[in-house]
């Protein structure tokens, strides 16, 4: 495995677990009424967390399809 495999696996296992651990997180603050708004409009809210997911989504789907293993010289050499 190469080093650059390595850290995107190590880099995509930490957001895994950093969105694991926002739930609980999350939805303490909320039953709690922490950051409470009557006033604030739903819509609003929701159109940042659809920007936030569609980004986010675009980014990693985007990485995950152009990353290519790097080419070492034992692997050139092997192919000759």
């Amino acid at each position: 495995m190469s080093e650059e495999l390595a850290g995107r696996m190590t880099s995509l296992v930490n957001a895994e677990l950093l969105m694991i651990g926002s739930i609980p997180l999350t939805a303490s603050l909320m039953a709690r009424g922490v950051g409470y708004m009557p006033n604030f409009p739903w819509q609003a809210g929701a159109g940042v967390t659809v920007a936030a997911l569609g980004g986010l989504g675009f980014k990693y789907v985007k990485e995950a399809l152009d990353w290519q293993e790097p080419v070492t010289s034992a692997a050139v050499e092997a192919d000759k």
